[in-house]
């Protein structure tokens, strides 16, 4: 049967299923408990969402109390190693694990119940939390939530996986809805070769299982060394503590308390009883006073037990550990009921004796590992109460209790074991979807130049967090050499733009054809992630037919681009501007878990390739006057101080006035200064005019045209050679930038705090005092163009001024 076919069939039972149980959500809102209606319908506010949209996020989901325990372990090991921001969620089904996890879970970022699965309950829940890896604590299997993570690109893995007896035997009746979905499971980490076995008999390929050992060995003597209790006992007498205890076991434990309390050898012992599930109190309350016991009850605020105090009744979550610390032995529950047992571990990592009932068969595999001192005084199995009463007994007669210390080897062994899972939680780091190891990763970022370039930063982050990983960017032809030529990307894929779109596009069906083609060649590397930051269809498609294992992109993507992501990459916070550089990073470091870098962290990663500057034009070499590129030290008075000019853009309401720049340059020229004006090709023709009029007003050989004569890298070299730029929001302003030269910018219809120059000293220019500044168009939508007409060219040249205020003195001379 398709897997298909088999959700469909699921979903249906599943909503039946909630309209079934509708009228407890009823119940639950005349309760006053409203929040936990919403959290089964996958209505949570998610605490911290700057955390949480600036951190990897890790998924642990545990059905009750136990997995609670072992998601702390979880979480602790993780933090411990981790080298990037975790946000953990945890989910639970039970209100005794979700009251446990916020008592306890102190890493935990937030906690609330698993909505019910139900496919547009989880879709949303999982849509807005985004996580990067789910971890099924021992073996919670719930279709919904399996697919629905995998389709977000979620890995999912069992962690510390059990299956009880009882357990394979339901999940066997329902094998043929559950197989297709286990399948999809990325990796099993089991406590047994038991549960091995069994989770391979439900569907799981053999390759993805693994034997991991169980999670609480991980932590149980470091819990141990931390625990203490809560109260304090009155008295020096043995304390023995029954931890987990179930009917009839209270009642067995009380009499062999009455029967040893009579004997005159025996020391009067504290009992501490902890039952399994506190809302037994009342039952076990009866059996105390039916046998006349002095008795007290912790969960009526008992902080001090009294000396007379023969049985305290622990009735509450959390406080096992800590009265295992004060105990002298303990008795594990649901080893003489028909439960199979509880976590013996605890107490051993204490260093108490331990007593085991006959009925151990859901932890006998743990107790493999502890055959080398059963029977002896450190782990104990009795074959019910006649025996239970004699080993109590012989405690209790002994003059000298140490004796019956837990031995070091229980505590070797728990040592040994704990390494063996603390191993396999490194590989939880391989499930993320940007591990630390080799990886194929496609960057798309197509145009425009400044575009690209406010990209680099972002990239180079990526490169730097993730050293193994192979760098592909895909980019369109204008920007191309300026990638080929960082030093991150590994491979550039060019766009093939101009046979798409343009004058020289090709026609009809040739060029439906091309672009086939290409997103055929987008699936041949095989990538393992691809990143969008440009978030437009046009990059979208490229993204998807890259057929990268998780695809990113942005989550403010426009023009549908969103639906071809797996998942987004999202800002930290809401803020109503963000430069673009910044606004790149803060993506990218959302995603890698990281912070946003400092300003004199940020690397553009751009390369010069030796010897850039030998095929200068020879006279714009003379011109800059060096025989090789001048050092930083060397820059400054005794130097001829030197200029770019960029005049000219793609958008006419970028442009300032031509004849203001020659008069600029004009005065440049005159304080004795050198200008270089760079264009495209196609912007060279309009330059030449102005270039030549100022050449024949005797300042040749101190102005040159620099338009198509050089390429970006020859650009971006010369730039860091110079004093400053000048120019409108253009993309040699932001190589200008990235160059770390100074700038002057021009601007007016875009917004300087978004597209301004991004370096240490720079200057924007603009008439701040119009209501049409950052209209956003190519072209002046009022027809006046005063934000350009306005700036006259002696404001522009006090902006300069107060941009070189160490060369003012040499521009004022004149």
């Amino acid at each position: 049967m398709k897997r298909a076919l088999i959700y469909f069939i699921y979903n249906i039972i599943t909503l039946a299923a909630i309209l079934i149980f509708s009228p407890y959500l009823i119940y639950l809102l005349a309760r006053g408990r409203k929040d936990e209606i919403g959290e089964r319908l996958g209505v949570t506010d998610f605490a911290d969402s700057q955390k949480l949209n600036g951190s990897q996020v890790i998924w642990l989901h545990g059905a009750s109390v136990g997995e609670m325990k072992a998601a702390g372990e979880v979480m602790r090991e993780l933090q411990d190693r981790a080298e990037d921001d975790y946000y953990f969620l945890v989910t639970t089904m039970t209100p005794q694990g979700r009251r446990l996890a916020r008592n306890q879970l102190t890493k935990a970022d937030h906690i609330c119940y698993l909505p019910a699965d139900f496919p547009p309950l989880i879709y949303f829940f999982i849509r807005r939390l985004q996580p990067d890896v789910l971890l099924l604590l021992e073996t919670e299997l719930w279709p919904g939530v399996i697919r629905e993570s995998i389709r977000r690109g979620t890995r999912v893995a069992v962690f510390n996986g059990r299956i009880s007896d009882d357990s394979f035997s339901s999940y066997r009746k329902i094998k043929f809805l559950l197989a297709p979905f286990v399948k999809l499971i990325t990796r099993f980490f089991m406590q047994s070769r038991r549960d091995c076995e069994r989770i391979k008999k439900l569907g799981a390929p053999e390759k993805k299982v693994k034997l991991s050992g169980n999670i609480k060995y991980s932590g149980a003597l470091e819990e141990a060394s931390r625990a203490e209790a809560d109260f304090e006992l009155r008295g020096n007498r043995p304390v023995i503590v029954a931890g987990s205890t179930h009917d009839p076991e209270e009642k067995i434990l009380l009499r062999i308390l009455k029967k040893l309390k009579d004997q005159d050898k025996v020391r009067k012992p504290l009992l501490i009883l902890a039952p399994r599930h506190v809302e037994r109190r009342d039952e076990i309350i009866s059996l105390m006073e039916a046998e006349n016991f002095n008795w007290q009850q912790r969960s009526e605020g008992v902080s001090r037990i009294e000396e007379e105090t023969e049985v305290f009744l622990l009735d509450t979550i959390g406080e096992l550990i800590g009265a295992y610390k004060e105990a002298d032995l303990a008795f594990i529950g649901g080893t003489l009921a028909e439960v199979g047992g509880h976590n013996f571990l605890e107490p051993l990592a204490c260093g108490i004796p331990v007593i085991l009932g006959p009925s151990i068969y859901e932890i006998e595999d743990d107790l493999e590992e502890f055959e080398s001192i059963a029977d002896g005084h450190s782990l104990s199995l009795v074959s019910g109460e006649k025996e239970l009463t004699e080993k109590m007994q012989e405690f209790l007669e002994s003059e000298n209790i140490s004796n019956f210390t837990g031995s070091d080897s229980a505590q070797k062994i728990l040592h040994r074991q704990g390494q063996r899972v603390r191993d396999q939680i490194e590989e939880i780091f391989s499930l993320l979807p940007l591990s630390r190891e080799e990886k194929k990763v496609l960057l798309i970022r197509l145009s425009a130049l400044g575009d690209v370039i406010h990209t680099l930063p972002a990239f180079s982050l990526l490169a730097k967090k993730r050293s193994k990983y192979e760098l592909h960017w895909l980019v369109e032809p204008l920007a191309a050499p300026l990638v080929k030529n960082s030093s991150f990307v590994d491979k550039t894929r060019v766009f093939p733009r101009h046979e798409l779109r343009g004058g020289n596009r090709l026609k009809g069906i040739e060029r439906l054809k091309k672009l086939c083609s290409f997103l055929r060649e987008m699936d041949d590397p095989g990538y393992d992630l691809t990143f969008d930051i440009h978030g437009i269809l046009k990059s979208a498609l490229p993204s998807s037919f890259a057929r990268g294992d998780i695809s990113y992109g942005r989550c403010d993507g426009k023009e549908g681009s969103r639906l071809f992501y797996k998942r987004l990459l999202r800002f930290f916070e809401e803020k109503d501007v963000r430069h673009k550089v910044e606004e790149n990073l803060e993506l990218m470091a959302s995603a890698l878990g990281c912070r946003v870098p400092d300003y004199s962290d940020i690397d553009y990663g751009i390369k010069l390739p030796e010897g850039w500057y030998e095929d200068l034009p020879a006279e714009l070499r003379a011109l800059l006057d060096f025989s090789s590129p001048q050092k930083e030290e060397n820059r400054g008075s005794t130097r001829t101080p030197i200029g770019v000019i960029h005049p000219l853009s793609s958008w006419p309401s970028k442009n300032w006035l031509m004849e203001r720049y020659r008069l600029l340059a004009q005065k440049l020229l005159k304080a004795g200064w050198k200008i270089i004006f760079s264009g495209s090709n196609e912007q060279r023709g309009r330059l030449q005019g102005t270039v030549t009029a100022l050449q024949q007003e005797s300042h040749s050989g101190r102005i040159y045209n620099a338009a198509g004569r050089i390429d970006l890298l020859k650009l971006y070299g010369i730039l860091k050679e110079v004093d400053f730029f000048l120019g409108a929001d253009t993309g040699p302003m932001h190589l200008a930038a990235a160059a770390d030269t100074k700038v002057a910018a021009i601007m007016g219809p875009t917004d300087p705090e978004v597209y301004g120059p991004y370096c240490s000293t720079s200057r924007v220019i603009r008439n701040k005092k119009l209501d049409c500044l950052v209209c956003g168009e190519k072209k002046c939508p009022q027809g006046h163009h005063r934000c350009m007409q306005d700036l006259s060219v002696d404001g522009v040249l006090q902006e300069i001024k107060n941009l070189l205020s160490e060369r003012a003195a040499d521009i004022d001379e004149h």
